[in-house]
């Protein structure tokens, strides 16, 4: 049965042949004789992924169009209308046609910002595949290929809302060839040792407040820095656990989902990364001491809830560690305890498949790719080699 949507003014929801739903936006308008007409406009659930920004899409044409007929109710400029929308005003309906998370949305605003500013109030019929070319062949030398991709990401985002609003016939982007960094490539590192985990806690405590808030916080962070190092799980998994999802008689931990940003909050309760993200993860020893002074530190029902019982927020605790790594010149993030998780796996000859579901992956190569060869076994491999 087709979900039943909101009522809106001017759109007539219908149901096709196919099942799926339409919203007809029918605005009455007279013509230069003075007579009466209909104009009509269909906007196809199939076209839109789901019923819900069909609907949104109507919305938005048909509030176009009464502003063409208000007043006169003349046959609205459908041709005028198209030409008045900008490079800005169609990135800003994307975001209700196409939506995302709010965190994405906030980096994608940021890059927009700086390398589309140029483009920002140009027609989007006036925009060129040259335009959208030199755009992206400007940041070859300052910029990443990541950083490009997704600056060709935003473009395509705004043809496609223009696309479904009926407001540009061709999309250019097809026509673009996004082209390749110049910037040297630096070597990232994302591995890390026990050692610099053990500094990383004490520097966590040298450069916290003495207030109960702090005190709590700090020794919360701890808690997730020892849970990650034992479990190799996502820092966003964690964030989400709660007493429910840890098993002492079995001894395990089950992961359902994460804290992660929708398109209304930042910091909330949503599904896991992936389905093969959905897994069980089994409780060591020491994982279960560290669970168990856990349980009786924290008083909230989510393991890591902060000292006000809210989720935790991967941007405070991520920049309270960046903060005292660079006080005490030291490389680390939460990240690289699952790259390390995946190397001590794989150098220690465990089976494939174990490996990609204790980690969540789809794929093993995903899994290999996580891991790095540490400097005592390249030391080996060279000290070793037999020349030929």
């Amino acid at each position: 049965m087709a979900k039943k949507l909101r009522k809106e003014k001017y759109i007539k929801n219908r149901i096709g042949r196919d099942g799926k739903q339409f919203f007809q936006v029918s605005i009455e308008y007279w013509d230069d004789e003075g007579n009466k007409q209909q104009y009509n406009k269909s906007f196809n659930e199939k076209d839109y992924n789901s019923p819900s920004l069909a609907l949104d899409a109507a919305c938005m044409h048909r509030n176009d169009i009464l502003v063409q007929v208000k007043g006169n109710r003349r046959k609205p400029d459908i041709q005028s209308l198209k030409k008045d929308f900008t490079v800005q005003e169609l990135y800003n309906k994307s975001k209700e046609l196409l939506p995302l998370s709010i965190k994405t949305f906030n980096r994608l605003d940021a890059l927009f910002k700086e390398c589309m500013s140029p483009y920002k109030d140009m027609k989007i019929i006036d925009v060129t595949v040259a335009d959208i070319q030199i755009c992206l062949n400007e940041l070859i030398n300052t910029c990443s290929n990541d950083k490009i991709n997704r600056i060709m990401s935003i473009w395509r985002r705004i043809y496609l809302t223009g696309n479904k609003l009926d407001v540009v016939v061709k999309d250019s982007t097809l026509a673009v060839t996004v082209p390749k960094s110049k910037v040297p490539h630096k070597q990232i590192e994302v591995m890390t040792d026990i050692d610099t985990i053990h500094k990383v806690i004490e520097a966590l405590r040298k450069y916290t407040k003495h207030s109960d808030k702090q005190l709590f916080n700090t020794e919360i962070y701890i808690y997730v820095i020892k849970t990650l190092y034992y479990t190799g799980m996502r820092p966003s998994e964690c964030y989400a656990l709660t007493k429910e999802d840890v098993d002492f008689e079995s001894k395990t931990i089950s992961i359902s989902k994460r804290v992660g940003s929708t398109t209304e909050k930042k910091q909330e309760i949503v599904a896991t990364k992936t389905a093969n993200a959905v897994r069980v993860l089994p409780i060591n020893t020491q994982l279960e001491i560290v669970l168990k002074e856990l349980f009786s530190f924290q008083d909230s029902n989510y393991l890591f809830a902060d000292y006000d019982g809210n989720l935790l927020d991967t941007n405070v605790i991520s920049a309270k560690i960046s903060f005292v790594c660079k006080r005490e010149k030291l490389k680390f993030n939460l990240y690289m305890l699952r790259h390390l998780f995946s190397t001590d796996l794989i150098e220690n000859a465990i089976d494939s498949r174990t490996i990609m579901e204790l980690l969540g992956h789809a794929d093993y190569q995903m899994s290999v790719s996580y891991a790095r060869s540490k400097l005592k076994n390249k030391e080996k491999a060279v000290m070793d080699r037999k020349l030929s």
